[in-house]
C-alpha cells in the first residue's frame, strides 16, 4: 500500500506540512485529490504487515525519498533548487496469512488438513498461496 507526504517551502520558515488551500492534502493519494494518511490503512482479516512504512527512493528522489518541483503540477526531480513543493511516497507491504510466530497449534492442524484436502484434488499448496489460477 502507498500514500504520499506533501510539503511546501516558505522562505524564512523552510519545509512544512502547512500547505496552501489550493494545494494537495499533507498526506494524500497519488493524484493528491484524496486525503490518505498512513494511519488510515486497516488490514483486512487474514493479512499482516511484512514491515514498517518506508520512503520509496529512486532516480527522481533524494536519499530521503523526496521529489521536488516548482508546483504540484510541475516536473519533479531530485534536487530542491528553485522548488517550492516536495512529495515523498511511503510504502508498506502486507501479506496474506498469519505472521510468523502467530499461529497456534490448532491453526497449524487446520492448515495441514486444508492442504491435504487440496493435494488430493490435484491442487498444490504453491498454486493456492501464490495467487495463481489453476484448473483441476
Amino acid at each position: 500500500v502507498d500514500c504520499f507526504e506533501n510539503q511546501r517551502y516558505y522562505p524564512g520558515s523552510g519545509w512544512t506540512s502547512v500547505l496552501l488551500p489550493t494545494d494537495r492534502f499533507a498526506w494524500s493519494s497519488a493524484d493528491g485529490k484524496k486525503e490518505v494518511k498512513k494511519t488510515d490503512f486497516a488490514l483486512p482479516a487474514g493479512w499482516h504487515w511484512k514491515g514498517p512504512w518506508r520512503p520509496v527512493t529512486g532516480r527522481l528522489t533524494d536519499d530521503k525519498g523526496w521529489s521536488y518541483a516548482f508546483d504540484y503540477t510541475g516536473t519533479y526531480h531530485s534536487h530542491p533548487r528553485g522548488c517550492f513543493v516536495r512529495v515523498r511516497r511511503w510504502s508498506r507491504t502486507r501479506a496474506l496469512g498469519m505472521a510468523e510466530g502467530q499461529m497456534g497449534p490448532h491453526v497449524q492442524v487446520i492448515g495441514q488438513a486444508f492442504l491435504k484436502t487440496f493435494k488430493t484434488k490435484s491442487y498444490s499448496a504453491g498454486t493456492i498461496f501464490n495467487r495463481r489460477t489453476y484448473k483441476r
